[in-house]
């Protein structure tokens, strides 16, 4: 099965509107090479070892996007907050690829990862408090920060990833330093799935 299927598939099993969220699933048919076989030579970077684990590159219609590695079990990204599934794209959201430009043009030129210590983790730790609020802080065995440039004026993305029970549970990402973030849960049941995401839109519909 390809990872185009076990993605979407996936999705669809959280919930089928989600799908139609996620460039890579919103054709409704597997977009040309989305595990990037067909790439041109070197513009595929690889992925530090330290996330190779929990990350990878799909070549989406509209370019690179990094989504959670799926091996033997279903993996989502999910905004808590709107209970929607989430990818990290190398272009704008809103971005329509124009015809002169290759879908493998808009890419992710490198990545770099390093394990958070020190103050650097205390302020990563904080930084959960505040994304996750009023969720009380688990237990943390560890943060990897990845970084991500894209072509696209050169912006650098940062992931942050949080580890409990020995893998990543939680995720926050930001650019430009983190002045703009979006809190990310790891989720690899699909009922805990359904259950965020419903819980989101009993919120909605009490305010």
């Amino acid at each position: 099965m390809s990872l185009w299927r076990i993605l979407c598939g996936a999705a669809f099993v959280a919930l089928p509107v989600l799908a139609n969220l996620v460039p890579a699933c919103a054709a409704g048919s597997e977009p040309e090479d989305i595990q990037c076989n067909n790439a041109p030579k070197g513009s595929v970077p690889p992925l530090p070892q330290m996330v190779a684990d929990w990350v990878v590159v799909l070549c989406t219609s509209q370019g690179h996007a990094l989504a959670p590695r799926v091996k033997d079990k279903m993996v989502l990204w999910l905004a808590p907050k709107t209970g929607t599934l989430f990818t990290v794209d190398a272009a704008p959201r809103d971005w329509k690829r124009p015809p002169s430009l290759s879908k493998y043009d808009m890419r992710f030129s490198d990545f770099a990862a390093t394990e958070r210590t020190g103050d650097a983790l205390n302020k990563t730790l904080a930084m959960w408090d505040l994304a996750f609020a009023p969720q009380a802080r688990p237990k943390i065995e560890r943060v990897v920060q990845m970084d991500a440039r894209s072509v696209w004026q050169g912006t650098i993305y940062n992931l942050f990833f949080y580890i409990a029970g020995g893998k990543p549970q939680w995720m926050i990402t930001c650019v430009k330093q983190c002045s703009s973030a979006v809190p990310i849960r790891i989720v690899d049941d699909p009922e805990e799935a359904k259950k965020l995401i419903r819980s989101v839109g009993k919120e909605s519909q009490n305010r």
